[in-house]
C-alpha cells in the first residue's frame, strides 16, 4: 500500500529536521570566522526546524499556515528576549539554545529567510499533489 501525501510528508520532513538540526549545531560548535555561517546560518536552520517541526505535528496543515505558525513563534521567542521573563527562563542552561540571550533586527531578517527557503522546499515537493484538483487535468 502507497504512503500517504500526509506521511511521505512527515517522513522527508523528519529526515531534513534531523540534517537541520546537525548542521546547526555543527555551525554553532565549529566557527569558521565567516560571519554569514558562524551567525546567520544558524538562525536560519533555527526558523527552518521550527518550519519542519510543524510540518511533523500538522502533516496535513497547508503550507501558508505552516509558514504563519512557524515564524509567529520564532518572532515570539525573538521578542521574548526583551522580558524579563527571559531572563529568568535562561537560568536552565539547556533554553539558552531554544531562546537566545539578545534580541536582534538581524535574527528576525534570518528567520523570515529560514522560513521562505523551507517553505519554498515544501512547496516544490508536495504542494502540485495537495492543490491540483485533478490528476488526470493536463
Amino acid at each position: 500500500m502507497p504512503l500517504s501525501l500526509a506521511t511521505k510528508r512527515r517522513f522527508v520532513s523528519a529526515g531534513v529536521l534531523a540534517a537541520v538540526i546537525v548542521l546547526g549545531l555543527f555551525s554553532r560548535a565549529v566557527p569558521l570566522g565567516w560571519w554569514p555561517y558562524d551567525k546567520s546560518l544558524g538562525d536560519v536552520l533555527y526558523a527552518a526546524a521550527a518550519y519542519l517541526a510543524l510540518v511533523l505535528l500538522l502533516p496535513r496543515a497547508p503550507i501558508g499556515f505552516i509558514a504563519v505558525v512557524g515564524t509567529a513563534a520564532c518572532l515570539a521567542v525573538e521578542f521574548l528576549q526583551l522580558t524579563e521573563v527571559n531572563e529568568d527562563l535562561l537560568k536552565v542552561p539547556v533554553l539558552r539554545w531554544f531562546l537566545g540571550t539578545t534580541f536582534s533586527w538581524h535574527d528576525i531578517a534570518c528567520y523570515l529567510l529560514g522560513v521562505a527557503v523551507t517553505v519554498g522546499v515544501d512547496a516544490t515537493f508536495f504542494a502540485k499533489d495537495r492543490t491540483s484538483p485533478c490528476k488526470h487535468a493536463p
